[in-house]
């Protein structure tokens, strides 16, 4: 997980919101982790550790269509 001292940049609700992701997903909940990384996406269509949370927990739920778009809109990144 990210440190908040290793993101200066980024305000608290970010952090909290990419937390909240990270940790869905490792805790198995990867219908949460989507709904976390959604919203940060939604603030930020070029937050990369979000986009890779969506990606992660995408390929866990299964959703290939979703996750070939997705990855083809970081590719272009």
């Amino acid at each position: 997980m990210m440190s908040i001292d290793a993101t200066p940049a980024m305000g608290r609700w970010k952090v909290q919101q990419l937390r909240a992701a990270e940790f869905a997903l490792a805790s198995g909940d990867a219908a949460l982790a989507v709904q976390h990384a959604e919203l940060l996406i939604a603030d930020d269509t070029t937050h990369l550790p979000a986009l890779e949370i969506l990606a992660r927990a995408l390929w866990q739920i299964g959703d290939l269509p979703r996750l070939t778009a997705l990855l083809d809109g970081m590719i272009r990144l």
